[in-house]
C-alpha cells in the first residue's frame, strides 16, 4: 500500500510505502543506488518532510471519527471539484476501474463523475456544486434525444449503432 503526504495535507515531497511480510510481495525498486530500507530506496528521506507526515498521520488518526460523520453528511449536500476519475486517469476513456472493481456496471462506470471533498471544504461551496451539477444534469437531459428514448422505456442496447 502507497501513502502520498498530500493526500493528508502534508506538504507534497513524501510518501510512505507499507509492503506486508507475509505472503511475501516481491518489490523492484524504481531507482537504483544507495539500498536504503533494504535496497528497495535510494536517497535520503527528507526528513521535515516525514516528521510532518508522521503529525499529518496523527491528526487524521485523532479527527477520523468526527471527520468521517462530517464527510458522510457533506456527500448527502453539494459543491466541491468534479472530473470523470483521477488525475492520473484522465486522458482514459475506460470507465472507472474502480468503479468495476466494487461491481458497478459499465455503463453506469461511463457516466460518473468524481467529486472530492477535504477537511476545509465549506458546505456552502458543497451545495453551490451540486446545485450546478444537477441544474446541468437537466439541462443535458432536455438537449438528448436518446434521454427521450430511455425514458419512453426503450432499452438504448438493443440497437445497432451505426459507425461513422
Amino acid at each position: 500500500m502507497s501513502l502520498s503526504g498530500h493526500k493528508i495535507y502534508d506538504p507534497k515531497g513524501v510518501g510512505a510505502l507499507y509492503i506486508r511480510r507475509r505472503p511475501r510481495v516481491r518489490v523492484e525498486p524504481q531507482m537504483s543506488g544507495g539500498g536504503q530500507e533494504r535496497g528497495i530506496r535510494s536517497g535520503t528521506v527528507p526528513t521535515p518532510l516525514a516528521v510532518g507526515m508522521g503529525a499529518a498521520c496523527e491528526i487524521a488518526e485523532k479527527d477520523m471519527e468526527y471527520d468521517s460523520r462530517r464527510i458522510s453528511l457533506l456527500m448527502g449536500l453539494k459543491e466541491v471539484a468534479v472530473s470523470s476519475g483521477s488525475a492520473c486517469t484522465s486522458a482514459s476513456l475506460e470507465p472507472s476501474y474502480v468503479l468495476r472493481a466494487l461491481g458497478v456496471d459499465e455503463d453506469m462506470a461511463r457516466t460518473s463523475i468524481k467529486f472530492g471533498i477535504g477537511r476545509f471544504t465549506p458546505e456552502a461551496e458543497i451545495d453551490k456544486a451540486i446545485w450546478l451539477t444537477v441544474r446541468q444534469v437537466e439541462k443535458l437531459r432536455e438537449m438528448s434525444p436518446l434521454y427521450e428514448m430511455v425514458e419512453e422505456g426503450i432499452d438504448l442496447k438493443s440497437f445497432q449503432w451505426a459507425q461513422h
